[in-house]
């Protein structure tokens, strides 16, 4: 809605075309009207007909009465008889500043309330007060304005603990209707000499918009500026300047409009349109065209700069802006002006409408490296550079011999490893080193320490203060070059390491794992050092790879062979040596080491291959040593056989002796193997055949002398339970046998001659049983027991290995061993998988 004010005091109202929707009587004269949009409420400033004291009226255009704003209110204002000359409200209405004639300023706090108390603030006296402007900061107080005299710029602020005034220009002010507050909240006025602006810091830049200034508005981001001509006192020029956000930009303004009007009153902002009215009543509205036109011309003229401004405010999609600045940069390119228009570039950075490559290959070809540099850091600065980007700056920096920026960028890089590289390449060695000992690359530490610079103590004084599991990798990578340069302190250094790690697995905290076997392989064509190696590690934490290496390592031929061949017998003898022993044997057979094939062979208890070694090689004495030291029957038995074909007879009387001593062999065995092998020798056996019949005699006489004896006692038992069974049993102790006290009924007899009193007996349920003999009985049982099931053991395997199971069974059944009523009863169920392996066999 605009609002119009006439010169008799009537306020119009009009709709966006020009017509007017009612009208009605506020003042006598008006000075001035605003409406708080907020709470659409008019606020008119003026005079009654009998009174030139300024009123304050507050019409609420939200409510009609008959057909009119209801007035809400009424402010006199005081002194009487000082004209108003304008006033400013602020956006809720809170504050409210009236300026008058003497250069004084009334301040209303909440100017609705019924009660008010107005503060009266002169700021200069004599120079009337010809613009107000509130801020509108919510940064700031509400009550903060701008005041503007004839000769003077001072920013008020009321608050409810007072007010306070700063000046911000002592020595020149405004005319009437020459100053507006923008968005920005800065104050722009406007002299014969130019445009000036104002914050609340203070001065700020001043615009030589030249000319006899007679109103200044402000809509969006342009400058109105009404002119009377020189010339012709009727006629005004109206300006209207394109001025970009940041006021201070000179550079880039341009006009947006300039035209002629007749007598022009007024100049006000409504529907995004600016409208002009004259003084004779005609009205003229003047509508912005859209941002792509607008954009459209400046890019003819151009005018990048302003474009990308204008695009900026008008809150343009970040793809087009980007666009733009794409424009403006290619536009700078083409004329030569690189600086600018890497300038431009750099602004795209992030952004996806300008990919990077575009801009490196325009100044790659073009050989601007310091420009190309500087994108190069923006982006790296912006987060935006990949590894390659990282490369290209480095090269750069190595280009322009820049070593000053190349360090400063070194201590911040992300891509750690492409800058590294490019400072090997470039011969930066030691800027790469200090940069992998910044971030803790081990690897590319050690990796300049030895293929760039040669510090191969250097290096290996950085391993040892590396944690263990670090210090493992590295060595497993470098050691090989270590070994070589340093043997000895590179040897105590993996030393340590499989020290420490060992007892990190015995304190639990580290997994158990061969850490000595994994480096191994770095002493290649450094036998010395490895053996030197494998000796300190077998001492404490020998596994079967590192005991057999040591091994192998002895067995080589060399200068110093009998010192390690002594070495490998003392390490196979070594009890706690863990040897994948066919290992070590095999490599003791290929070296043709035969004390250590003895000691393996031992290992393996294969005594036979001994044995057989000694014959091989005539060792006589070795034969009967081992015969005797390892006493298996096959051994003295082989030993024999050897014997009785060489001389001198000793060693095969000492062989007889042995097996005549623990029984060995049978006569008509040793009689055979002689006869096989050697039958000049049976005659020597003549002494031990007739001592082993002799033996078998007796053997034969003390068994049949044992059984009469059983013959007898089994007798004399089956005639004592024929009596027990068909005659009585007189039981004549008249003493407990337990307690030692005469015996009284009720009292309990066994047939072991044993008598108790019931009570020593002790069993209330009537299973009595001789306390004296129980041991004895359950003896007996047992044994009857297992007699009974070794007997059953004994058939069920042998009628498993039976051929003809069917007459094995015949046999057993005419032995009586099925009998039921036997003692000697075979259970069947226990036989089951065998009778029915019998079954298949009878089928």
């Amino acid at each position: 809605m605009l609002i119009l004010a006439d010169i008799e005091g009537t306020i119009h109202l009009l709709d966006s075309f020009f017509n007017k929707a009612y009208s009605f009587g506020a003042h006598f004269a008006i000075i001035q009207i605003e409406q708080v949009k907020e709470k659409n409420i008019l606020v008119t400033l003026g005079t009654d007909e009998e009174n030139i004291q300024p009123i304050l009226k507050f019409w609420n255009l939200d409510n009609l009465e008959d057909g009119y704003p209801e007035l809400i209110s009424v402010r006199k204002l005081f002194p009487a008889g000082v004209p108003a000359t304008c006033f400013a409200v602020n956006s809720d209405l809170s504050h409210i500043a009236i300026g008058m004639c003497d250069g004084s300023v009334i301040l209303i706090y909440d100017p609705l309330r019924d009660r008010y108390t107005p503060r009266q603030l002169l700021i200069k006296k004599h120079f009337p007060v010809t613009g107000l402007g509130y801020l509108e900061d919510k940064h700031k107080s509400k009550g903060m304005l701008y005041v503007v005299t004839a000769d003077q710029v001072v920013l008020v602020d009321n608050t409810s603990e007072g007010v306070t005034q700063v000046k911000l220009d002592d020595y020149m002010g405004g005319n009437l209707r020459c100053s507006v507050v923008n968005q920005y909240n800065d104050l722009v006025i406007g002299r014969k000499e130019g445009i000036f602006f104002y914050n609340t810091f203070g001065k700020g830049p001043c615009r030589a918009f030249e000319g006899d200034h007679k109103i200044l508005n402000w809509f969006r981001n342009y400058l109105i500026v009404v002119d009377q001509s020189p010339n012709n006192p009727k006629l005004n020029t109206i300006a209207i300047y394109h001025l970009p956000p940041s006021t201070g930009d000179v550079e880039n303004k341009f006009i947006a409009y300039n035209g002629s009007f007749q007598n022009v009153s007024h100049v006000v902002c409504e529907w995004n349109q600016i409208i002009v009215i004259q003084e004779d009543g005609n009205i003229f509205r003047l509508i912005e065209k859209d941002i792509q036109t607008k954009l459209e011309l400046l890019f003819r003229r151009s005018l990048y700069q302003v474009a990308l401004d204008m695009a900026f405010s008008s809150n343009y999609d970040s793809n087009s802006i980007v666009e733009i600045i794409k424009e403006y940069g290619d536009h700078l390119y083409d004329k030569g002006d690189y600086n600018g228009a890497i300038d431009q570039y750099i602004k795209a950075i992030g952004n996806d409408g300008l990919e990077p490559s575009y801009v490196i290959k325009q100044f790659l070809d073009a050989q601007r490296i310091h420009n190309l540099t500087l994108y190069l850091q923006k982006l790296h600065e912006k987060g935006c550079a990949n590894s390659n980007h990282t490369t290209l700056l480095l090269n750069c920096y190595t280009r322009l011999k820049d070593s000053e920026k190349l360090r400063e960028f070194i201590k911040h890089a992300v891509d750690v490893e492409t800058a590294i590289r490019v400072c090997r390449q470039s011969n930066y060695h030691e800027e790469a080193l200090e940069l992998a000992d910044t971030h803790k690359a081990h690897h590319w530490y050690l990796k300049i320490l030895l293929e760039d610079l040669g510090r191969d103590k250097q290096a290996l004084d950085y391993i040892s203060k590396l944690q263990l599991a670090e210090a493992e990798e590295v060595l497993k990578k470098y050691g090989k070059a270590l070994v070589a340069t340093l043997p000895a302190e590179t040897t105590e250094l993996i030393i340590q390491v499989c020290t420490q790690y060992k007892i990190g697995v015995i304190q639990g905290a580290l997994p158990p794992k061969d850490i000595a076997g994994q480096f191994v392989n770095i002493f290649v064509n450094q036998t010395t050092w490895l053996i030197k190696f494998l000796e300190h590690i077998s001492e404490s934490d020998g596994t079967p790879t590192i005991y057999t290496t040591l091994l192998e390592l002895y067995l080589r031929d060399g200068s110093d062979k009998d010192e390690r061949r002594e070495k490998a017998l003392s390490l196979l003898r070594k009890p706690e040596a863990n040897f994948d022993t066919g290992h070590a044997l095999v490599l003791c057979q290929m070296s043709d080491f035969k004390q250590g094939q003895i000691i393996l062979l031992e290992r393996l208890e294969l005594y036979d291959e001994i044995i057989q070694y000694y014959m091989d090689n005539n060792e006589y004495e070795n034969v009967l040593k081992a015969c005797k030291k390892y006493a298996k029957n096959d051994v003295w038995i082989k030993a024999l056989t050897y014997f009785a074909n060489i001389e001198p007879q000793t060693h095969f009387e000492d062989i007889l002796r042995n097996i005549e001593k623990n029984n060995l062999l049978p006569p008509l065995r040793l009689i055979k193997l002689l006869s096989d092998s050697s039958p000049a020798k049976i005659g020597l056996v003549k002494n031990y055949i007739s001592k082993y019949i002799s033996k078998e005699k007796n053997e034969i006489a003390e068994d049949s002398r044992q059984l009469r004896k059983n013959q007898d006692e089994t007798k004399k038992n089956m005639e004592e339970i024929k009596e027990l069974k068909a005659g009585a049993k007189l039981f004549l102790l008249q003493k407990c046998t337990r307690c030692k006290t005469a015996l009284y009924l009720p009292a309990v007899h066994f047939l072991c001659n044993h008598s108790f009193h019931q009570h020593c007996v002790g069993d209330d349920h009537g299973d009595y049983e001789c306390a004296f003999c129980v041991k004895e009985n359950k003896d007996f049982a047992n044994r009857k027991r297992d007699m009974e099931q070794k007997k059953q053991n004994e058939f069920f395997a042998r009628l498993e290995k039976s051929e003809d199971g069917f007459k094995l069974v015949s046999d057993y059944f005419g032995f009586g061993l099925f009998n039921k009523n036997s003692s000697s009863t075979l259970d069947l169920d226990q036989g089951l998988p065998a009778l029915k392996d019998l079954n298949l066999k009878l089928k």
